[in-house]
């Protein structure tokens, strides 16, 4: 199953609930004929994403809406999520995952795919550069990380 880790993760109140906000997902019908009108499609992983959490903001990541969803300016990546700090995540057509400083414009790969942001980067052990040492101590205490 696809984003195990962050059921985990809500599961175990590691994603603190009085910081989650859920609001009801879209159904698939509706993301895959979005995704039908974009220049490429969703990645599959974006598309369970967006069926599970859409629009729903999960303590330190908010899922991004179908009506929230922009593309980038060149038209190659797409934004699944933005975190409270204000940095935006997007991905490009291999599926890469950028992280974006809506401040100052730099952008930079931060995962392989959506699936590794999840696991490795938000929640696993190569969390300490976006969300620091104790971001991956408390994953520790949870379980999450070993």
């Amino acid at each position: 199953m696809r984003f195990k880790k962050l059921q985990e993760a809500l599961d175990s109140e590691f994603l603190q609930p009085t910081l989650c906000k859920f609001v009801e997902p879209p159904s698939e019908a509706e993301v895959l004929a979005f995704s039908r009108q974009r220049p490429w499609p969703l990645s599959e992983a974006h598309v369970d994403l967006l069926c599970r959490w859409g629009g729903s903001s999960l303590d330190e990541v908010r899922i991004s809406s179908l009506s929230s969803i922009r593309v980038g300016s060149d038209d190659r990546t797409v934004q699944f999520a933005s975190d409270p700090s204000g940095f935006v995540f997007r991905y490009d057509e291999n599926e890469a995952v950028l992280q974006e400083d809506t401040d100052g414009g730099d952008t930079r790969v931060v995962a392989a795919s959506l699936t590794a942001f999840f696991d490795d980067v938000l929640l696993g052990d190569q969390c300490v550069t976006l969300f620091g040492e104790a971001w991956l101590s408390a994953l520790r205490q949870h379980g999450l990380v070993t």
